[in-house]
């Protein structure tokens, strides 16, 4: 009797072991960066998270998606020269890259109202009717007639872009300040 209840004692903590090790084989590694560069012809991409920069390799089995639809590797590339597509990379429990998705949306708006004190902006999707109001914050980048700026610096009637990231989280509003002379 003493025996069978060492040989379940045994049994009992190599399944355990085997258990766990299963679980760690299974687990994906998943990275969340931005995408700054695509190279279509090698099939490969930098990719910057945390601050380390590392290319890619895509291959057969690679699945890649923007904005939930699936697509080819080169319409991953840059928004922008400076806005890059925020992406989520999984690998998996061989290191292999199985899925790419990005999440980005840039539309034209015009600033309708600032309330500087309470670090607000009301914007209007220039395609739509539709009114944002935006409670700015330091994750959003600020950015008029090419400069990075303050949300005071921002004018009423400035027009431009705001770029949308991963869960539709406001990443830039980018804008110019357009001034007329003389009469038409």
């Amino acid at each position: 009797m003493h025996a069978f209840i060492k040989l379940s004692i045994i049994t009992l903590i190599i399944i355990i072991v085997l258990f766990q090790v299963n679980i760690v084989a299974g687990a994906q590694r998943i990275l969340k960066g931005e995408i700054v560069a695509v190279n279509s012809q090698q099939g490969a991409f930098l990719f910057k998270s945390n601050g380390d920069l590392k290319q890619y390799q895509i291959n057969l089995h690679t699945k890649l998606f923007q904005n939930n639809s699936q697509v080819k590797l080169k319409s991953l590339r840059p928004i922008t020269e400076e806005d890059f597509q925020p992406a989520v990379i999984k690998f998996n429990n061989q290191g292999k890259l199985v899925e790419v998705r990005a999440e980005y949306d840039a539309s034209p708006i015009e600033i309708k109202s600032i309330n500087k004190d309470e670090a607000k902006l009301k914007v209007k999707i220039l395609n739509s009717e539709r009114i944002l109001n935006i409670n700015y914050h330091k994750g959003i980048n600020l950015v008029r007639n090419g400069k990075k700026v303050k949300i005071d610096q921002l004018q009423s009637g400035d027009q431009g872009l705001i770029i949308l990231g991963l869960e539709d989280r406001i990443r830039k509003i980018k804008v110019k300040h357009y001034q007329y002379k003389g009469e038409f």
